[in-house]
């Protein structure tokens, strides 16, 4: 079956460079690394499950695609279609060897002896009927996606695409629910078909209906994907986005083989590949604790719908965290016996610990911390394969640890803030709109949930030691965030890495059959509600637009080096990685202590006094800074930005209009870019 996709997968990439569609031409890419290259060791063993295959595959694809693309961009050696070529083959030889091994046994079986066993034989009887859990997942899949195709392009507003699409939406989303809930009795494909059926409903919605990624720190990671494309080379220590630029190493070389100048539509896309990732990392990780399948792909759902945080953009978070499930899976020690022999185990974790220390600063250290604490308690084997984590990651950042000085500090050691999400502080006079503390609610009551449910599961089990070591690895996070707060989003990272471990525990809090379906239909509608909110409830501002993403390009092609790009607010609209590049928001060009400063940049009307005196600060910060002439200044003003100062409380919606306006009317500033509402202005130095 894996040869046969990755077979196929060459074929769609071929059909792709015929037709010229771009699509295909990812699709048969992502395929062959996934089917081809990630399964190509495993198939030289008849050992591993369908389950353990596809989990190794896809961390095994994701680990090779950042080793080689680092390599190609660091060294660099920059020749995509070689290294595809010198991948393949060795991926084809293995696959070869597979097939005839797997042909040879069908030749020397006797016919009689090829019938399936009983077991099988029901397995594939109970797979054909057609039962209610299977109408179920039909229905729903119908009804959920003839609403997003229907519901057309939508520029989001408060929460999002929620208020507008159809009910027809959520009645299919709840029968996926359903589907789930009544799949106990079936065999394993009904309820693991509509678990991934769930997940496509709440990634491939959005994107349908936006067009345009979740995140606006997804569009600056696209741009640093095109700049690898441009230049071929990132030197480590010129920024700390090129010192751990694995992830997008990866991402500019599948794009060259694939031929796709910009991977925008890839990052639109990816929350739904990388969703679909991490639940069969997660089947893996459970099914060598769990025997049943379906409680398995009960804490599947469970552990998506608790996952609001918002890491599954395109980041390097994203793909660091489906490898480190991967590797909890290889060396945890449970009720399956490991897939691979110990060579294969130790060289998956060394490529999969090298692939994390040129990915992400934080995933390794959590990931080794966890195998640490679980070795404890010996329910890791080899108990030193923390060791595969910890060594790399720690060789990389010392050989770049000048990259690092900036973002370590002895202060931050120990303080309790480091534990506070990001807080945006709220003018005086001005409040919040309600769906920020709504989705910022929604998101701690899912977590509470699952923290309730592993709970009780540790007072059922507290005799066993495991419970407490599980226990114990989800809280793991919290201790590298006491070190370093991680830009006050470690706390998000903490919670992520948790999930997982608080579900293993809380799948034990029911134990009888028919509770635990009940149970789980109403924790899943109730971890649906919570989930939509707190994952959508922002969209509003957090969604990219596609004029900002054109004002980002236009200021790309109009900066020289050591260009300032000020953001008329405090949104978080695009921007580049180019560390010669400069951003800027307006909080070191005035006194937040001075009423009078405060008050023009929150509730009182600016005048063009408040411009000239915002435009000479500007000046002289950029001067005494970056030693930059000031035509080489530029201001960018959007709608987004505008709504998310009267979502945060930080200034009125006509405050925010009459700074746009006193940049037009300045013979100071000229527009360069316009479209959509959105402005790019540069200075214009006087006569």
């Amino acid at each position: 079956m894996f040869s046969a996709l990755a077979a196929l997968s060459l074929v769609v990439l071929a059909a792709g460079y015929v037709l010229g569609a771009e699509a295909p031409r990812l699709i048969g890419v992502i395929g062959a690394l996934i089917a081809g290259i990630g399964a190509a060791p495993l198939q030289l063993s008849d050992r591993p499950t369908l389950v353990e295959r596809i989990g190794v595959a896809v961390m095994l694809g994701l680990a090779v695609a950042t080793l080689v693309g680092s390599v190609m961009v660091l060294v660099p050696l920059w020749h995509p279609f070689i290294a595809a070529l010198v991948a393949g083959v060795a991926a084809a030889r293995a696959h070869m060897i597979g097939v005839q091994s797997a042909l040879g046994e069908l030749r020397e079986t006797p016919p009689r002896s090829r019938r399936r066993p009983p077991a099988e034989r029901a397995f594939a009887r109970r797979l054909a009927v057609v039962s209610p859990s299977a109408v179920c997942t039909v229905v729903g899949t119908v009804l959920w996606l003839s609403a997003a195709l229907g519901e057309g392009h939508l520029v989001p507003g408060v929460a999002g695409f929620l208020p507008h699409i159809s009910y027809l939406w959520y009645v299919g989303v709840v029968l996926l629910i359903v589907a789930i809930a009544l799949a106990g009795k079936e065999s394993e494909p009904h309820v693991a078909i509509a678990v991934l059926l769930l997940i496509a409903a709440v990634t491939v919605t959005p994107a349908l209906i936006y067009g345009e990624p979740r995140s606006q720190t997804a569009v600056k990671h696209v741009v640093l994907v095109q700049h690898i494309l441009a230049t071929h080379h990132l030197h480590t220590l010129d920024s700390i986005y090129y010192t751990y630029s694995g992830f997008f190493s990866a991402m500019a070389w599948l794009c060259r083989v694939a031929d796709v100048g910009n991977p925008l539509g890839l990052a639109t896309y990816w929350p739904a590949l990388i969703g679909i990732a991490g639940a069969a990392e997660l089947r893996f990780l459970f099914g060598r604790l769990i025997s049943s399948g379906y409680r398995c792909w009960i804490g599947v759902t469970i552990a998506v719908l608790v996952n609001a945080v918002g890491q599954d953009y395109f980041s390097p978070q994203s793909v660091g965290y489906v490898i480190a499930l991967c590797v909890f899976a290889l060396v945890i020690v449970g009720a399956a016996t490991s897939p691979v022999s110990a060579r294969a185990r130790l060289a998956l974790l060394v490529v999969a610990g090298c692939s994390l220390a040129v990915t992400h600063e934080l995933s390794p250290y959590i990931a080794g911390g966890v195998l640490l604490t679980l070795a404890a308690f010996r329910l890791v084997r080899p108990p030193w394969a923390a060791a595969t984590m910890l060594v790399p990651a720690g060789l990389w950042a010392a050989l770049n640890a000048k990259a690092l000085s900036g973002f370590i500090s002895l202060s931050a050691l120990g303080n309790l803030s480091n534990f506070r999400p990001p807080s945006t502080p709220s003018a005086p006079g001005l409040s919040r709109l309600p769906i920020v503390g709504d989705s910022s609610h929604a998101l701690a009551l899912g977590l509470l949930i699952l923290v309730a449910l592993a709970l009780i599961g540790l007072a059922r089990n507290a005799r066993r030691a495991s419970a407490w070591a599980f226990m114990l690895a989800a809280g793991l996070g919290l201790v590298f965030i006491s070190i370093n707060p991680y830009g006050s989003e470690g706390i998000f990272r903490a919670a992520l890495f948790g999930i997982p471990w608080l579900t293993i525990v809380g799948l034990a809090s029911v134990r009888k059959p028919p509770w635990r379906w009940a149970g789980f239909f109403v924790v899943g509608i109730v971890l649906l509600g919570t989930f939509l909110v707190a994952q959508f409830g922002l969209d509003e501002t957090n969604v990219a637009r596609r004029p900002d993403i054109a004002a980002l390009y236009a200021f790309i092609a109009h900066a020289p080096p050591r260009s300032y790009r000020l953001e008329l607010g405090d949104g978080d609209l695009p921007l580049t990685l180019d560390p010669t590049i400069h951003n800027l928001v307006w909080d070191p060009l005035w006194n937040p202590k001075n009423k009078a400063e405060l008050a023009v940049h929150s509730v009182s009307p600016p005048t063009a006094a408040d411009l000239n005196q915002l435009t000479e600060n500007y000046i002289a910060y950029a001067h005494n800074v970056g030693h930059t002439p000031a035509r080489d200044l530029f201001v960018v003003w959007a709608p987004v930005v505008a709504q998310y100062q009267v979502e945060y409380a930080v200034e009125t919606m006509a405050n925010t209009l009459e700074w746009r306006n006193l940049f037009l009317a300045s013979p100071r500033w000229k527009v360069i870019f316009t479209a959509g509402g959105s402005y790019l202005f540069r200075y214009v130095p006087a006569a």
